[in-house]
Protein backbone atom coordinates (compact mmCIF):
# COMPACT_ATOMS: atom_id res chain seq x y z
CA UNK A 1 0.00 0.00 0.00
CA UNK A 2 1.34 2.88 -0.91
CA UNK A 3 1.84 6.19 1.61
CA UNK A 4 -0.02 9.44 1.74
CA UNK A 5 2.63 12.30 0.53
CA UNK A 6 1.03 14.02 3.36
CA UNK A 7 2.42 13.67 6.76
CA UNK A 8 1.16 10.59 9.11
CA UNK A 9 2.61 11.17 12.16
CA UNK A 10 -0.84 11.48 14.32
CA UNK A 11 -1.38 9.62 17.30
CA UNK A 12 -0.42 6.36 15.66
CA UNK A 13 -1.23 4.27 19.17
CA UNK A 14 -5.12 4.82 18.17
CA UNK A 15 -5.01 1.95 15.58
CA UNK A 16 -4.63 -1.79 16.40
CA UNK A 17 -5.08 -3.57 13.43
CA UNK A 18 -5.70 -2.98 10.11
CA UNK A 19 -7.56 0.23 10.30
CA UNK A 20 -10.08 -1.55 12.40
CA UNK A 21 -10.96 1.53 14.63
CA UNK A 22 -14.82 2.50 15.58
CA UNK A 23 -16.42 5.50 13.97
CA UNK A 24 -17.04 7.19 17.05
CA UNK A 25 -13.31 6.79 17.87
CA UNK A 26 -12.54 8.08 14.27
CA UNK A 27 -14.37 11.36 14.50
CA UNK A 28 -13.45 12.14 18.07
CA UNK A 29 -9.88 12.12 17.05
CA UNK A 30 -10.41 14.23 14.10
CA UNK A 31 -12.62 16.52 15.54
CA UNK A 32 -10.36 16.95 18.89
CA UNK A 33 -7.42 17.71 17.13
CA UNK A 34 -9.10 19.74 13.39
CA UNK A 35 -6.69 17.40 12.06
CA UNK A 36 -7.96 15.67 8.78
CA UNK A 37 -8.62 12.12 7.47
CA UNK A 38 -7.32 9.61 4.79
CA UNK A 39 -8.60 7.80 2.73
CA UNK A 40 -7.43 5.02 0.26
CA UNK A 41 -10.18 4.13 -2.19
CA UNK A 42 -10.28 2.50 -5.84
CA UNK A 43 -12.77 3.69 -8.60
CA UNK A 44 -13.81 1.24 -11.22
CA UNK A 45 -12.91 3.61 -13.59
CA UNK A 46 -10.30 5.76 -12.45
CA UNK A 47 -7.90 3.17 -10.36
CA UNK A 48 -6.73 4.19 -7.03
CA UNK A 49 -6.69 7.47 -5.10
CA UNK A 50 -5.22 9.24 -2.03
CA UNK A 51 -7.79 11.19 -0.68
CA UNK A 52 -7.20 14.11 2.33
CA UNK A 53 -10.14 15.71 3.79
CA UNK A 54 -9.81 17.94 6.53
CA UNK A 55 -10.90 21.87 7.13
CA UNK A 56 -8.02 23.04 5.57
CA UNK A 57 -9.34 21.39 2.25
CA UNK A 58 -9.14 18.35 0.59
CA UNK A 59 -6.88 16.99 -1.98
CA UNK A 60 -7.08 13.98 -4.55
CA UNK A 61 -4.60 12.31 -6.22
CA UNK A 62 -5.08 9.85 -8.97
CA UNK A 63 -2.32 7.08 -8.79
CA UNK A 64 -2.11 5.73 -12.09
CA UNK A 65 -2.21 9.33 -14.10
CA UNK A 66 -0.94 11.55 -11.21
CA UNK A 67 -3.79 14.06 -11.63
CA UNK A 68 -4.38 16.35 -8.57
CA UNK A 69 -7.14 17.74 -7.64
CA UNK A 70 -7.26 20.19 -4.34
CA UNK A 71 -10.32 22.48 -3.08
CA UNK A 72 -9.45 25.17 -0.11
CA UNK A 73 -12.07 27.56 1.61
CA UNK A 74 -13.56 29.94 1.73
CA UNK A 75 -14.28 29.23 -2.20
CA UNK A 76 -13.65 25.63 -2.09
CA UNK A 77 -12.99 26.10 -5.75
CA UNK A 78 -11.82 22.96 -7.50
CA UNK A 79 -8.33 23.28 -9.12
CA UNK A 80 -7.28 19.96 -10.63
CA UNK A 81 -3.50 20.21 -12.53
CA UNK A 82 -1.07 17.48 -14.08
CA UNK A 83 2.18 18.09 -12.26
CA UNK A 84 3.66 16.21 -15.56
CA UNK A 85 2.11 18.44 -18.00
CA UNK A 86 1.60 21.84 -16.29
CA UNK A 87 -2.28 21.78 -17.32
CA UNK A 88 -4.53 22.79 -15.19
CA UNK A 89 -8.19 23.42 -14.62
CA UNK A 90 -10.51 25.43 -11.82
CA UNK A 91 -14.03 25.03 -11.47
CA UNK A 92 -16.80 26.44 -8.71
CA UNK A 93 -17.72 24.14 -6.52
CA UNK A 94 -21.07 24.13 -7.72
CA UNK A 95 -20.22 24.02 -11.27
CA UNK A 96 -16.92 20.91 -10.45
CA UNK A 97 -18.31 17.10 -11.94
CA UNK A 98 -15.12 14.90 -11.29
CA UNK A 99 -12.84 13.66 -14.64
CA UNK A 100 -16.09 11.10 -16.00
CA UNK A 101 -17.46 12.83 -18.93
CA UNK A 102 -21.11 12.52 -19.46
CA UNK A 103 -21.00 9.61 -21.66
CA UNK A 104 -19.43 7.02 -19.53
CA UNK A 105 -22.99 6.49 -18.23
CA UNK A 106 -24.92 5.99 -21.04
CA UNK A 107 -24.22 2.24 -20.85
CA UNK A 108 -25.66 1.91 -17.28
CA UNK A 109 -28.86 4.22 -18.61
CA UNK A 110 -28.65 7.49 -16.42
CA UNK A 111 -26.21 9.41 -14.02
CA UNK A 112 -25.42 7.76 -10.79
CA UNK A 113 -26.19 10.56 -9.24
CA UNK A 114 -29.53 10.53 -10.39
CA UNK A 115 -30.67 7.11 -8.60
CA UNK A 116 -33.33 7.15 -6.57
CA UNK A 117 -32.11 5.69 -2.82
CA UNK A 118 -33.58 4.48 0.05
CA UNK A 119 -31.92 4.42 3.46
CA UNK A 120 -31.30 0.97 4.06
CA UNK A 121 -29.13 -0.30 7.18
CA UNK A 122 -25.83 0.39 8.89
CA UNK A 123 -22.64 -1.73 8.22
CA UNK A 124 -18.57 -1.46 8.10
CA UNK A 125 -16.66 -0.48 5.35
CA UNK A 126 -12.83 -0.07 6.24
CA UNK A 127 -13.35 -0.18 9.86
CA UNK A 128 -16.07 2.44 9.81
CA UNK A 129 -19.86 2.74 10.47
CA UNK A 130 -21.37 3.48 7.53
CA UNK A 131 -25.31 3.95 6.08
CA UNK A 132 -26.19 2.10 3.01
CA UNK A 133 -28.88 3.33 0.89
CA UNK A 134 -30.21 1.43 -1.91
CA UNK A 135 -32.26 1.51 -5.16
CA UNK A 136 -36.07 0.21 -3.82
CA UNK A 137 -37.92 -2.71 -5.58
CA UNK A 138 -39.93 -0.64 -8.31
CA UNK A 139 -36.39 0.63 -10.15
CA UNK A 140 -35.82 -3.25 -10.23
CA UNK A 141 -38.82 -4.10 -11.41
CA UNK A 142 -39.52 -0.61 -14.12
CA UNK A 143 -35.88 -1.68 -14.96
CA UNK A 144 -36.65 -5.07 -15.97
CA UNK A 145 -40.05 -3.80 -17.81
CA UNK A 146 -38.16 -1.54 -19.94
CA UNK A 147 -36.00 -3.89 -21.12
CA UNK A 148 -38.73 -6.67 -21.82
CA UNK A 149 -39.69 -4.05 -24.17
CA UNK A 150 -36.24 -3.72 -25.74
CA UNK A 151 -36.21 -0.32 -24.32
CA UNK A 152 -33.38 -0.69 -21.36
CA UNK A 153 -30.01 -2.28 -22.46
CA UNK A 154 -28.69 -5.20 -20.54
CA UNK A 155 -25.94 -2.91 -19.16
CA UNK A 156 -28.14 -0.66 -17.86
CA UNK A 157 -28.36 -0.60 -13.80
CA UNK A 158 -31.13 -2.76 -12.59
CA UNK A 159 -30.11 -2.48 -8.73
CA UNK A 160 -28.03 0.08 -6.65
CA UNK A 161 -26.27 0.35 -3.41
CA UNK A 162 -24.44 3.42 -1.83
CA UNK A 163 -22.64 3.58 1.00
CA UNK A 164 -21.39 6.87 2.65
CA UNK A 165 -19.56 7.49 6.68
CA UNK A 166 -21.91 7.52 9.21
CA UNK A 167 -20.95 10.19 12.01
CA UNK A 168 -17.68 11.32 10.39
CA UNK A 169 -17.24 15.25 10.74
CA UNK A 170 -15.90 17.11 7.52
CA UNK A 171 -16.97 20.57 6.35
CA UNK A 172 -20.40 20.20 3.97
CA UNK A 173 -18.35 21.21 1.13
CA UNK A 174 -15.99 18.32 1.46
CA UNK A 175 -18.92 15.81 1.42
CA UNK A 176 -20.31 17.91 -2.10
CA UNK A 177 -17.07 17.67 -3.69
CA UNK A 178 -15.90 13.79 -3.28
CA UNK A 179 -19.41 13.44 -4.50
CA UNK A 180 -19.57 15.37 -7.40
CA UNK A 181 -16.25 13.85 -8.00
CA UNK A 182 -17.53 10.16 -7.72
CA UNK A 183 -20.57 10.83 -9.74
CA UNK A 184 -22.70 10.17 -6.91
CA UNK A 185 -25.27 11.86 -5.20
CA UNK A 186 -24.67 14.20 -2.33
CA UNK A 187 -26.04 12.45 1.26
CA UNK A 188 -23.96 14.59 3.51
CA UNK A 189 -21.19 11.85 4.51
CA UNK A 190 -18.21 10.79 2.64
CA UNK A 191 -18.64 8.25 -0.23
CA UNK A 192 -17.07 5.21 0.58
CA UNK A 193 -18.65 2.74 -1.88
CA UNK A 194 -20.76 1.62 -4.93
CA UNK A 195 -21.92 -1.19 -6.77
CA UNK A 196 -24.76 -1.77 -9.03
CA UNK A 197 -26.07 -4.81 -10.67
CA UNK A 198 -26.79 -4.92 -14.57
CA UNK A 199 -29.51 -6.02 -16.26
CA UNK A 200 -27.55 -9.16 -16.90
CA UNK A 201 -27.19 -10.20 -13.66
CA UNK A 202 -23.48 -9.06 -13.30
CA UNK A 203 -22.50 -6.93 -9.62
CA UNK A 204 -20.49 -4.03 -10.48
CA UNK A 205 -18.26 -2.50 -7.75
CA UNK A 206 -17.10 1.43 -8.91
CA UNK A 207 -16.08 2.44 -5.57
CA UNK A 208 -14.13 1.00 -2.25
CA UNK A 209 -12.78 2.45 0.42
CA UNK A 210 -9.91 0.14 1.73
CA UNK A 211 -8.80 2.77 4.26
CA UNK A 212 -9.57 5.54 6.24
CA UNK A 213 -7.56 7.04 8.88
CA UNK A 214 -6.90 10.52 11.11
CA UNK A 215 -3.55 12.14 9.67
CA UNK A 216 -2.03 15.47 10.86
CA UNK A 217 -2.33 18.03 7.87
CA UNK A 218 -0.91 21.37 7.35
CA UNK A 219 -1.94 24.18 5.55
CA UNK A 220 0.96 23.82 2.81
CA UNK A 221 -0.13 20.43 2.06
CA UNK A 222 -3.16 22.32 -0.25
CA UNK A 223 -0.84 24.31 -2.12
CA UNK A 224 -1.13 24.29 -5.74
CA UNK A 225 1.53 25.20 -7.80
CA UNK A 226 2.26 28.45 -9.55
CA UNK A 227 3.41 27.70 -12.65
CA UNK A 228 0.05 26.17 -14.17
CA UNK A 229 -1.51 26.34 -17.59
CA UNK A 230 -4.74 27.29 -17.48
CA UNK A 231 -7.12 25.02 -19.49
CA UNK A 232 -10.92 25.35 -21.18
CA UNK A 233 -11.44 22.09 -20.13
CA UNK A 234 -10.71 19.38 -16.65
CA UNK A 235 -10.12 16.71 -19.51
CA UNK A 236 -7.54 19.04 -21.46
CA UNK A 237 -5.67 18.19 -18.14
CA UNK A 238 -5.58 14.53 -18.67
CA UNK A 239 -2.99 12.84 -21.37
CA UNK A 240 -5.55 10.94 -23.31
CA UNK A 241 -3.72 8.11 -23.78
CA UNK A 242 -2.76 7.48 -19.75
CA UNK A 243 -6.35 8.32 -18.94
CA UNK A 244 -7.56 5.25 -21.51
CA UNK A 245 -5.03 3.14 -20.34
CA UNK A 246 -6.38 3.49 -16.52
CA UNK A 247 -10.09 2.95 -18.02
CA UNK A 248 -8.64 -0.59 -20.09
CA UNK A 249 -6.37 -1.34 -16.84
CA UNK A 250 -9.43 -1.11 -14.53
CA UNK A 251 -12.76 -2.01 -16.13
CA UNK A 252 -15.80 -2.71 -14.06
CA UNK A 253 -14.74 -4.23 -10.89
Amino acid sequence: MRKPKIKTTFAYFLFSTCFAVSTATLAQAVNATDKGIYLYQTSGLLGDLDVVVSPLGVKIVAAKTGTVTVATPPEWKAVTYNPRTKNSFSAPLKGFSGYLPPETFQTTGLPWSQLPLVQSKVERVAGVAAEAYVTPPKFTEKQLKDQSNECADSAFISSAKFVTAKGISAPPQAYALLNQFHCLPNKGALPLKFQYKDLRGNLNTMLVTSQCKPIDVEKSDFDIPTNLKATNSIFAVHETNTLQAVRKKRPLL
